[in-house]
């Protein structure tokens, strides 16, 4: 495994806000990246549709090697070099050249107005650098208090503490410490402080005591010395459906379409305790490519299915799964996988693996596009622009009572839309994420508690991240007042329209419709091919797979009981594309 040369977090404005230890002497390299992905996001239509993955030419390796020379002095130097004669022989290439060839990726992951960079320049896996980045995203979720409080204010704020952060999970190019409980043990907050002050002021103590680094336990995963006044454990299995759909014409024919599904756990236990898990009967043959946490006993699953682990303390995710076969499309030849139609047209045949008729709901959009043009006054100069009058409905196709929520639509407009205007008609039933003044509010669209609505500390499930995307908008126009049809919001930093719907009932009910227009100065129109959707279906299952028994060595003996709780949840991320 190769090292990771550094990690940049920007600002809204493309600044560095923070970075960690570079590899390389060279400070001008970490800046070369900044600059080279600032021009990058600023020549596409937004930020986001950048690739994860950028090449960085002209960039010199991190850790650049001098050969140091006391052999031969009448060794061949290449023609186009140039000798300096100090402590030994140095080369140094023609930089023009030199420079031609070299260069660096350069890993990166948007929240909110934070970008996260993760420059490498040497071979390595590309998924290593944006998992990392990832797993640095979830630390800092947990020292601030969740998503939706990792900001730029918040990363100036608490600036020692992430700069700690940094120092322990990557050492010197190496991943290290990404398990929470472990840096836990490492990494004091204030908000520790903040506790050891209260008991001094009620003890009536002259001054506080120093803070002492904490036990280091023997398990990575968890702290030592673990303890809660109650027992409990609780198990999410979650399944998540991801893909996209065809066009209209094409019957929304699934392109990519697979359901996933992974165990969210939360452990509120004392001590170091032994955990036994079973799922289903039907787990065994449904679930496939399994990722474990490290917690998990390997040669207990492989031989037996059951997950044996000693669990980390709080929130952690057990092990992820595909469920069944991933969508394979019939590739070969014209004559074997497809067929024209009378129109000349060429069809693929229908192929998929199931999972296309459990997509909750039907989306229908349209954008209607009429050319205007304005001119000033005095017969002057004329602006040439469109007007685009819009629609998106969405139909629930689940049977009876069982209803959608947390429905997020998103497209992007382009990076002239401006003057949007819309309303929201029809849909469920439920309140909007929008107060009176029309202003998004973060704390209405709560995570599913696995306990109870007092568990400030609930597992990450898809309401986390449609909570936190208008806490993270910005700048926005909000419309629609708060109704069951939801709410609309135009972020200005990325002109992407989205739409809020709590709650979608059955197919009985009328569909929710958007309808509107927008004025464009982009010639033509650039609005996105997709529409995409997420959504959350509570108390639902699209697997069938389930927890079976969930045993804790020495429950039930004196003074030891464990409270369970075990829920099935549905979450989706869904492209619709419009052609």
């Amino acid at each position: 495994m190769s090292r990771l040369d550094g990690v940049i977090i920007l600002g809204a404005d493309g600044r560095p806000i923070i970075q960690s230890h570079f590899r390389s002497s060279n400070h001008a390299l970490a800046l070369a990246h900044i600059d080279f992905y600032n021009h990058a996001s600023s020549s596409s239509s937004s930020s986001s549709s950048a690739l994860p993955l950028l090449w960085v030419p002209g960039v010199p390796s991190a850790s650049p090697t001098t050969h140091a020379d006391g052999g031969e002095d009448d060794e061949e130097v290449a023609e186009g070099t140039v000798v300096r004669i100090g402590n030994g022989k140095q080369r140094e290439l023609d930089w023009q050249e030199a420079l031609a060839d070299q260069g660096a990726a350069l890993a990166h992951i948007k929240h909110g107005s934070l970008t996260f960079l993760c420059p490498v320049s040497a071979e390595i896996n590309p998924m290593l650098p944006l998992t990392f980045l990832r797993a640095l995203l979830s630390l800092l979720a947990i020292y601030c208090g969740g998503l939706a409080q990792v900001n730029e204010h918040s990363i100036r704020e608490h600036f020692d503490v992430v700069y700690q952060i940094l120092e322990e999970t990557l050492d010197d190019g190496w991943p290290l410490f990404t398990e929470p409980n472990a840096l836990q043990d490492l990494i004091i907050t204030q908000s520790w402080l903040d506790r050891v002050t209260k008991v001094v002021n009620a003890t009536g103590l002259t001054s506080a005591p120093s803070p002492q680094l904490n036990e280091l336990s023997p398990i990575p995963w968890r702290r030592a010395n673990v303890y809660h006044r109650n027992q409990e454990f609780y198990a999410d299995v979650v399944d998540s459906l991801e893909g996209t759909l065809d066009a209209p014409h094409h019957s929304h024919r699934p392109l990519i379409l697979d359901l996933y599904t992974r165990l969210s756990c939360r452990s509120k236990l004392s001590g170091n305790p032994e955990v036994s898990l079973t799922l289903s009967a039907n787990a065994s043959s449904l679930l496939t490519d399994a990722a474990l946490h490290p917690c998990v006993r390997h040669r207990k699953w492989v031989k037996d299915r059951i997950f044996s682990f000693v669990p980390p303390d709080g929130p952690f995710e057990l092990a992820n799964f595909r469920v069944g076969e991933p969508l394979a499309l019939p590739f070969g030849s014209a004559q074997d996988s497809a067929r024209r139609s009378k129109s000349g047209l060429l069809q693929m045949p229908n192929a998929g693996n199931g999972w296309e008729r459990d997509v909750p709901f039907l989306v229908q959009s349209s954008f209607e596009v009429k050319p205007m043009e304005t001119r000033s006054g005095g017969g002057g100069s004329s602006r040439h622009g469109s007007q685009v009058d819009f629609s998106i409905s969405i139909q629930s196709r689940l049977p009876g009572s069982t209803a959608i929520e947390n429905i997020v639509v998103s497209v992007g407009l382009g990076a002239g839309a401006h003057s949007v205007d819309a309303v929201a008609s029809g849909g469920g039933t439920g309140t909007s994420t929008t107060t009176g003044s029309g202003t998004p509010t973060a704390g209405q669209n709560q995570p599913i508690s696995l306990s109870s609505t007092q568990s400030s500390s609930a597992l990450k499930t898809v309401t986390d991240a449609l909570s936190t995307t208008v806490a993270a908008l910005g700048t926005a126009s909000v419309g629609a007042a708060a109704n069951k049809s939801g709410a609309w919001v135009l972020d200005h930093g990325t002109r992407t329209l989205k739409w809020e719907i709590p709650r979608l009932s059955s197919g009985a009910e009328r569909p929710a419709l958007l309808k509107g227009s927008f004025i464009t100065a982009d010639s033509p129109p650039r609005i996105a091919a997709a529409v995409r959707t997420t959504f959350s279906i509570p108390m639902h299952s699209l697997s069938n797979v389930r927890v079976n028994s969930v045993h804790i060595a020495g429950e039930g003996g004196p003074g030891f009981k464990v409270f369970k709780g075990i829920r099935n949840v549905v979450e989706g991320d869904l492209e619709w594309r419009r052609f």
